[in-house]
């Protein structure tokens, strides 16, 4: 039994060596933890001064690549403005001639070699048209032979549609030299005295010829010239009536004797030393005008469509084919 006791010391001291290692390590774990946690501490502290620094206090995170500063980037050419064209103005120059052509069929006052000639578009049964009536005459009593007046017919079926009629009888009565009487007549009359019976009455009044004037009524002739007069005033921008033009030139401001008169205290000097010039005064008016604006309302260019499939009225092979673009509303 002399060998127990040294067994008995060896194991002694294996549990020894265990006991003295584990110790150890469970120290080094500790420590690393203690590391551990003291690093996480300082780290959110780090961060939260990081966050209420400014932005310039920040710092800035180290690179191996190329500074900016450095680098070479294509920098593309900022791009030229563009300039956008101005459209081209609709108002019209007050001194504008517009080119409004006259016919020995129309109707006039004052001599046709007068320096200046006036032009009244006007529509009866129109209201403005009516309070202007008296100008023409006006006009010609203030200056005598050196002005014209010419009366044109506009017609405006939808507010006004005894203008279309109205107009007919009235150059029906010039037929026999009553023009004049007849447009006063008309205007002095309500719009509901605008119809046949009403003409056939002012006829008799004005002593005309009935079964001329009657027969007159339904010439083609006259109806073309009225319909002529309303289209023109369509190509000269005749629109609101009444609509007055001196030697090409527009009245603007009210419908007023004192706005045509103005007018016409304006262009009479002009005509006056366009005739000093050497134009003779019965070219005068023409030479004016030459030149005028105008709309062209229907130009020569032919224009052709099919119209197979369409309905029609009349022969195929009709010598002139209308065609009329409509709709139901």
């Amino acid at each position: 039994m002399k060998f127990k006791t040294p067994l008995v010391i060896l194991v002694a001291l294996y549990f020894l060596l265990g006991y003295a290692v584990g110790r150890h390590g469970n120290d080094k774990n500790t420590a690393a933890q203690t590391e551990i946690t003291t690093s996480n501490s300082e780290t959110s502290d780090v961060v939260a001064e990081l966050a209420d620094a400014p932005p310039e206090a920040l710092p800035v995170a180290q690179s191996n690549t190329i500074p900016q500063a450095a680098r070479t980037v294509p920098v593309k050419p900022e791009p030229k403005p563009v300039r956008k064209s101005t459209p081209p103005s609709t108002q019209t120059k007050p001194d504008q001639i517009w080119k409004v052509s006259v016919a020995k069929e129309d109707a006039s006052m004052g001599p046709a070699n007068a320096p200046l000639t006036c032009v009244f578009f006007s529509a009866f049964g129109c209201a403005n048209c009516k309070t202007m009536s008296g100008a023409p005459e006006k006009l010609v009593k203030k200056y005598g032979k050196q002005v014209r007046v010419v009366f044109k017919h506009k017609v405006i079926p939808l507010s006004h549609p005894a203008s279309m009629e109205a107009s007919i009888a009235a150059l029906a009565a010039k037929k026999q030299g009553k023009f004049w009487q007849f447009h006063d007549r008309l205007f002095a009359a309500s719009n509901s005295q605008l119809n046949n019976e009403g003409y056939l009455t002012i006829a008799k009044q004005l002593g005309l010829n009935l079964a001329r004037f009657k027969k007159d009524l339904s010439a083609s002739a006259i109806r073309a010239q009225v319909l002529a007069d309303s289209l023109l005033a369509n190509q000269v921008g005749a629109h609101s009536m009444p609509n007055v033009l001196c030697n090409g030139v527009r009245m603007r401001g009210s419908k007023s004797f004192e706005a045509v008169a103005s007018l016409a205290a304006q262009e009479l000097p002009k005509a006056r030393r366009a005739i000093k010039s050497g134009i003779k005064p019965n070219q005068l008016y023409g030479s004016l005008i030459k030149t005028g604006k105008a709309f062209e309302q229907m130009g020569s260019q032919q224009l052709t469509f099919n119209t197979a499939a369409s309905p029609a009225l009349g022969p195929k092979k009709a010598k002139v084919e209308v065609v009329v673009f409509e709709d139901f509303q």
